[in-house]
């Protein structure tokens, strides 16, 4: 017989993911509000569901996706621009484009996924949330296929576990305006990556996930002065 007190595994995983985002929040000093931490909670909940029939994300447990999903995600926060327009190359199922979104309600965001269920995913993550702002694309990566006018000038392209920095930049590059960033998110090799042939301003940013899962690299690349 089951004890009425014993507690769902569903709610001890939403649980030990709200705590674990707490923490890592705290750690980094960053203070998003209850909002943030209520609609990162209920996209946990849409990703562990579809998860389970689709394999969207390879992580085990909450505490890893809240580490390696989510807080890694912000980790280009502060690089972005007051109501910018934001590209998320290879969305996946949403990292780092939908989190930035969550943290960051000003920004205009395209989320470009190839795959149709990950594009429906996105779709439906957006509606549950109630998110305005923010689209999917469903299109392979480029510009010659994805074919939007709204993005022939955007100020930031993300891409996280995307490819090498050289294929990154052919293919986010047509999207930028004149001054726009590419920022890539890299392991700790990162630093070690050559950029043979841009003509670009680039930049890398070491820093240390929480909950010792170790050190990550941003790489940033401009064509207008530093990155």
């Amino acid at each position: 017989m089951h004890s009425e007190n014993a507690r769902d595994p569903a709610d001890s995983s939403v649980m030990s993911f709200r705590r674990t985002l707490e923490r890592g929040l705290e750690a980094w000093n960053l203070d998003p509000g209850s909002r943030f931490l209520r609609q990162c909670e209920g996209y946990f909940r849409i990703l562990r569901e579809w998860n389970r029939v689709f394999r969207l994300v390879g992580h085990r447990n909450a505490r890893d996706m809240a580490v390696n999903l989510f807080l890694d995600s912000l980790a280009p926060a502060s690089l972005l621009p007051e109501k910018g327009r934001l590209l998320d190359m290879g969305s996946g199922a949403g990292f780092p484009g939908l989190v930035l979104k969550l943290f960051r309600p000003d920004l205009q965001c395209f989320l470009v996924e190839a795959a149709r269920k990950k594009a429906n995913f996105l779709r439906q993550v957006i509606l549950e949330l109630e998110l305005e702002g923010i689209r999917v694309i469903q299109a392979s990566l480029g510009l010659e296929t994805v074919k939007e006018p709204a993005l022939e000038s955007v100020d930031v392209v993300t891409a996280k576990a995307l490819g090498p920095m050289k294929h990154l930049w052919s293919l986010g590059a047509p999207f930028l305006n004149s001054c726009g960033r590419l920022i890539a998110m890299k392991g700790p090799r990162g630093e070690e990556e050559a950029f043979p042939g841009m003509d670009a301003h680039v930049t890398r940013v070491g820093y240390e996930l929480p909950e010792g899962f170790g050190p990550r690299t941003l790489v940033i690349v401009s064509r207008c002065g530093s990155a």
